[in-house]
C-alpha cells in the first residue's frame, strides 16, 4: 500500500507560477516566430526589383 506525502501549498503554489509563467514565455516565442515570418513575407514582396536607388 502507498501512502501519498502530505501536500505542501506553497510547492503547489510554485508549480502554479511555474506552468503559468511557462505558458507565457510559449506564447511570446510563437508571437515572435509569427512575427520573423510577416517580416520575411514582407521583405520577400518588396525584392531588389522594388528598390529605388538615388542617382550618383
Amino acid at each position: 500500500m502507498r501512502i501519498d506525502p502530505p501536500k505542501d501549498e506553497g510547492l503547489d503554489l510554485l508549480l502554479q507560477e511555474i506552468a503559468k509563467n511557462l505558458e507565457e514565455n510559449q506564447r511570446f516565442i510563437k508571437g515572435l516566430k509569427e512575427d520573423r515570418m510577416d517580416r520575411e513575407l514582407e521583405d520577400d514582396e518588396t525584392g531588389p526589383d522594388d528598390e529605388e536607388f538615388e542617382e550618383l
